[in-house]
């Protein structure tokens, strides 16, 4: 998304100062160049916003037709609505197409209307008994003419929303809003560098200064990158942590037996289950990446190893070892127990026998674990923000540092090429000018 000609990416701090704040500047550019990308979104877009206004104002016509001349049987007052609002339609088509003659526009648009018209006409002379109620085994002859001629109308419209014109872009330029997609057209043919060169340097002043920048700049970049590689491997670490530690907590719970969750909690379980993958997997690809920087290894387990499979020494360095799991309930008839698992012993410490068995036991319960999910979509977010950032800010500098050496480059150039000198007239005649006295 940056421009690569330009040392400050968004204009920088020219916008603030002199006649380069008062032009288009180079965001201007940038914004033109990422329209070029959408505009046919945005041209489609504004066809699709003209087409759905004709549909509403079609829908409005044969509401009034259902209430006027099926209801209330007042065909007067349902034809003047009809052709209140087609004529709305026509006049809404010759505003937005610009590409088609008047009398084009107006042909397309009595198609549209035909269906409507046709409908209005039938309701109006159909039969109807004694109480005014109309007779529905009545055959409507002109109705399959109503579909055909809708159909019709569609495709004209779609030949009419066909892209057009000579350029690349195939646009639907027939209508009048594709017009006036480059609200920055007045910016084409300015040169961006134009008032940077109205007051150019001296060549030689500006190379002593540059190098001298160059000295004193590079030590402020390579402390601003050494400051942001810690703070990445700071939130990177961070990440990792949390991401042992929600594998932990949910592997605890994959280790109760299967009749112990209820319904309720297994449905929840699995949602955990699925969220650690998919923001263990976002953090082990950015851990992966960190890691050709000096970062650690990644400890993510796309399927959780079972309890049973765990070695002493990782049993013990478990966060939550020596922790209950639960609470869970039994139903034993009209009487609800409440009771927690012992990963550890694979007990079930019903009522009670929690707090006389295990005085003091902390319980991770299905909340806590959700919590420390919820972190982890944190610290993933986190990490990938701020690898982000660095990354950016490093082309940034590449850019920044490229845009310096070309105007270097372009600053010896014009220090090294020789004075221009008079060709118009002969080096004789030129100093015998230069002698002549002043009368």
């Amino acid at each position: 998304l940056l421009p690569e000609e330009s040392e400050h990416p968004l204009g920088g701090e020219d916008l603030l100062r002199g006649l380069t704040g008062a032009r288009p500047e180079r965001h201007v550019q940038l914004f033109r160049q990422l329209q070029a990308k959408w505009q046919c979104y945005d041209a489609y877009c504004r066809v699709c916003m003209g087409l759905g206004v004709n549909q509403i104002l079609q829908g409005l016509s044969y509401y009034c037709i259902c209430h006027t001349l099926v209801e209330n049987r007042s065909p007067t007052t349902g034809y003047a609505l009809v052709v209140m609002l087609q004529c709305t339609t026509v006049a809404l088509a010759v505003l937005d197409l610009a590409g088609l003659k008047r009398r084009e526009i107006i042909v397309v648009q009595v198609i549209g209307i035909m269906p409507c018209a046709l409908t209005a006409w039938g309701i109006a002379h159909g039969r109807r008994d004694e109480r005014g109620v109309m007779d529905p085994e009545q055959d409507y002859m002109m109705s399959p003419l109503s579909f055909l001629l809708q159909v019709l109308w569609l495709e004209l419209w779609l030949r009419v929303a066909a892209p057009s014109g000579e350029d690349t872009a195939k646009l639907p330029r027939r209508f009048r809003q594709i017009l006036f997609l480059d609200v920055f057209g007045d910016a084409v043919g300015w040169d961006p560098s134009q008032a940077e060169n109205e007051n150019q340097p001296d060549s030689k002043d500006y190379l002593d200064r540059s190098v001298v920048d160059d000295i004193m700049n590079d030590e402020e970049r390579d402390r601003e990158l050494e400051g942001e590689n810690e703070a990445l491997h700071a939130v990177a670490e961070q990440a990792a942590s949390q991401l042992a530690m929600a594998q932990c907590a949910m592997r605890r719970w994959s280790a109760c037996p299967d009749w112990a969750p209820s319904e309720e909690q297994q449905a929840e379980i699995d949602d955990l289950k699925e969220k650690l993958k998919t923001w263990g997997s976002a953090i082990h690809g950015e851990l992966e990446r960190h890691r050709h920087y000096g970062g650690a290894d990644s400890i993510f387990e796309s399927e959780l190893r079972p309890w049973h499979q765990l070695t002493p020494e990782e049993r013990r360095a478990d966060p939550f070892a020596k922790c209950l799991v639960g609470p869970f309930e039994s139903h034993e008839g009209y009487v609800s127990v409440s009771y927690h698992y012992d990963v550890e012993t694979s007990h079930t410490l019903y009522g009670d026998a929690a707090t006389k068995e295990r005085p003091g036991a902390l319980v991770l319960t299905l909340q806590a674990v959700a919590t420390i999910i919820e972190d982890l979509e944190k610290e993933s977010r986190r990490l990938l923000e701020t690898r982000v950032m660095r990354d950016l800010h490093a082309a940034t500098r590449r850019q920044q540092a490229a845009a310096r050496e070309r105007r270097r480059g372009a600053a010896m150039h014009r220090s090294i090429q020789p004075p221009h000198r008079n060709e118009s007239a002969p080096e004789g005649a030129t100093s015998a000018l230069r002698r002549a006295p002043t009368l």
